[in-house]
């Protein structure tokens, strides 16, 4: 969100310590966010905890860079509850807001809604303020919804695995899709080239599809693929392009991109024969 943005580039830019180290890694941290440096910032962030540990503005940098632009949610948890513990009298919105999206994510829900109650009377800008109002009430429902059939799944029958750094990098992966023909197709955030920039309504790289060929147990280094593959023109620098799901019985993948959803029979992933559906 560019508001989030703004508030890490002018809150921490202003109203500094007194410690001038701090303040320095401080105003880097915020400049590298504006910038879509995320990795840049989180760096700058410890920089100050490694012998600051209970900076307010450090820890609620770092919490909303590792929730809000990398996906790391459960990662970012003990530097929102810092700062949470050390906030000024008025405490920000934002910060509240992280710590509800995070328990929410955590599956800590009695404490996320706790949270999302405190934002009852909160706005966000004049324009973002009905999706924002929508959002909470979203995800206050999800958490009662999740706290009543909470015995629909035994935890203990899942488990979470990483597929290495060929394939799960520092940025947002998700919807992995395998293919009859062992290649994983996934939608990631990652900054494909240099000379890309972040999307200014959320902070974020705009969305790509990747392909990786599994090959003797692993998955190769992935390339990035769109619709129709390898066509020279694709726009991915300005518009999203991501995997939405497979039908159950493996024959169709459905993708998104420049607003539309298209529908691929997977046995022609290779052959450029794609439909769009119509919604």
């Amino acid at each position: 969100m560019r508001k989030v943005i703004l508030f890490l580039s002018l809150v921490f830019l202003f109203n500094l310590s007194s410690n001038a180290q701090s303040n320095k890694y401080l105003r880097k941290a915020a400049r590298s966010t504006e910038n879509g440096y995320m990795e840049k910032a989180r760096q700058y962030y410890l920089r100050v905890l490694e012998y600051d540990k209970n900076n307010y503005k450090a820890n609620v940098g770092l919490g909303i860079t590792l929730s809000e632009f990398m996906d790391q949610h459960e990662e970012a948890l003990p530097y929102l509850e810092n700062a949470y513990q050390h906030t000024p009298k008025d405490t920000l919105p934002d910060l509240l807001y992280a710590l509800a999206k995070c328990y929410q994510y955590a599956g800590k829900f009695n404490e996320a809604i706790s949270f999302l109650n405190k934002l009852s009377g909160s706005v966000a800008l004049d324009e973002e303020d009905k999706l924002y109002q929508l959002d909470l009430k979203k995800r206050h429902a999800d958490c009662l919804y999740a706290m009543a059939n909470n015995s629909a799944t035994n935890p203990q029958d899942w488990y979470v695995i990483n597929l290495g750094s060929n394939i799960n990098s520092k940025m947002p992966e998700y919807v992995p899709v395998l293919t009859p023909e062992n290649e994983l197709l996934f939608t990631s955030r990652r900054q494909d080239s240099p000379k890309e920039k972040i999307n200014d309504l959320d902070g974020k790289y705009f969305e790509s599809m990747y392909i990786s060929k599994m090959e003797n147990g692993r998955f190769a280094p992935p390339r990035r693929y769109t619709l129709p593959d390898l066509f020279k023109d694709s726009k991915f620098r300005k518009y999203h392009e991501s995997i939405i799901s497979m039908s159950p019985d493996g024959t169709k993948l459905f993708v998104y991109r420049d607003n539309k959803i298209y529908e691929i029979n997977i046995s022609d992933v290779r052959t450029h024969l794609i439909q769009e559906v119509t919604v």
